[in-house]
């Protein structure tokens, strides 16, 4: 699962501890990772790498399927820095994070 930066305070205040497993969320997708709570972030910011070698849905199929081999990239823009310079726009994103209730 891939690695998720939380700040004490944010964690405390989602019910998170240090290795929960946690669902990052926005309106293109969630996808699943481990909480490492830790002062490295600042309060208000969620860390996590943005590259995954496989996605691989919970529910294949269905749309917004939340990503349990954290697919990070599944949150943030596809649009370009400019139609004239090849990249991506900085990998950033308003996102929620919650703690992961198994069913």
């Amino acid at each position: 699962k891939r690695q998720v930066r939380i700040h004490p305070v944010d964690a405390e205040a989602r019910g998170i501890k240090n290795g929960d497993i946690v669902r990052m969320y926005n309106d293109r997708g969630s996808v699943l990772g481990v909480a490492q709570v830790t002062e490295r972030v600042r309060p208000g910011v969620i860390h996590s790498y943005t590259s995954s070698s496989k996605y691989d849905p919970l529910e294949p199929g269905k749309p917004y399927s939340t990503d349990r081999a954290g697919c990070v990239n599944l949150l943030t823009s596809s649009r370009m820095m400019s139609k004239n310079a090849a990249g991506m726009a900085p990998n950033s994103c308003l996102i929620e994070i919650a703690r992961w209730e198994h069913r």
